[in-house]
């Protein structure tokens, strides 16, 4: 997407205003700010996840500059920013996919800075990347076998509720997986991940491309997660409308740090997106 739309009026805002009472129980009110959402947990739970001081890049290029933030457990919080701000590079440090230079990674208040991506999805870590990653040449259900795997709970697979989330995987079970549409493979991706029952799921990007019915449902599944188990999710994301539905704070980044917190109604003005977002 080059630019994200100017407000929840956007193109795919009708579409998923629709949606909006399903996504929060049929709350109307409006919800979150820039502080963060209380804790679920006991109040003496760290967060699910805490950065600090966090830089990294690749190579001598620095592109993420000492950022730090703690996701709550429970909430939904959203990253935005223009192109090249670095928010793939922050979720790719996050999940272990890149090094840091610096500052530190805790996963509900355990140090997971020096750890692998496969040790960081063990601890309950999920990450669907930018481009979906999925194994093109394994089936819908070969890759939702291989999601539980990678989260270390092979022996917990549930596929059938990857399928009651997304009904059309089940249709497509023996589908070899690149030749799904892109908005399917997304559904894929999201579900190979939540089959190995992560705590926090960092989705980047995931409206990019696809259509806003399956943005619907992908939105529906995540929300329902959030509300019924907890799920803790970090999304980093430039469709407007998605982030002013789902999201309980934003933080918008600007040159490799963050350069403020916004709560999702201010998205509704569209002096806000322009000065935060615009190209």
């Amino acid at each position: 997407m080059d630019s994200p739309s100017s407000s929840p009026d956007g193109f795919d805002g009708a579409i998923l205003r629709g949606a909006a009472a399903i996504l929060r129980g049929g709350a109307t009110a409006p919800r979150g700010g820039a502080e963060p959402r209380a804790r679920r947990g006991a109040p003496d739970d760290p967060p699910a996840l805490r950065i600090e001081g966090l830089s990294s890049g690749y190579g001598d290029v620095p592109i993420v500059r000492e950022v730090g933030f703690a996701v709550e457990r429970g909430e939904v919080l959203a990253i935005m920013g223009r192109n090249g701000a670095g928010k793939t590079t922050l979720v790719d440090s996050i999940a272990g996919l890149l090094p840091v230079s610096a500052g530190s990674i805790d996963l509900e208040g355990r140090d997971v800075t020096s750890l692998d991506a496969s040790a960081r999805a063990r601890l309950g870590l999920g990450y669907v990347p930018q481009g979906r990653g999925i194994f093109a040449r394994l089936s819908v259900e070969e890759n939702l076998r291989m999601g539980a795997a990678i989260g270390g709970r092979p022996e917990r697979a549930d596929l059938e509720r990857a399928f009651e989330w997304f009904p059309i995987l089940e249709e497509r079970r023996r589908q070899r997986a690149g030749t799904l549409s892109g908005g399917e493979q997304q559904m894929l991706a999201i579900g190979r991940v939540m089959t190995g029952s992560p705590t926090l799921l960092v989705l980047d990007e995931p409206s990019e491309g696809i259509q806003p019915s399956i943005v619907q449902a992908i939105a529906r599944v995540i929300a329902r997660q959030n509300r019924e188990a907890g799920l803790t999710v970090l999304l980093v994301e430039q469709n407007v409308d998605l982030v002013y539905l789902a999201a309980d704070r934003c933080g918008v980044m600007n040159k490799g740090s963050v350069e403020t917190w916004l709560a999702p109604d201010s998205l509704a003005d569209p002096r806000t997106v322009r000065r935060y977002l615009a190209l």
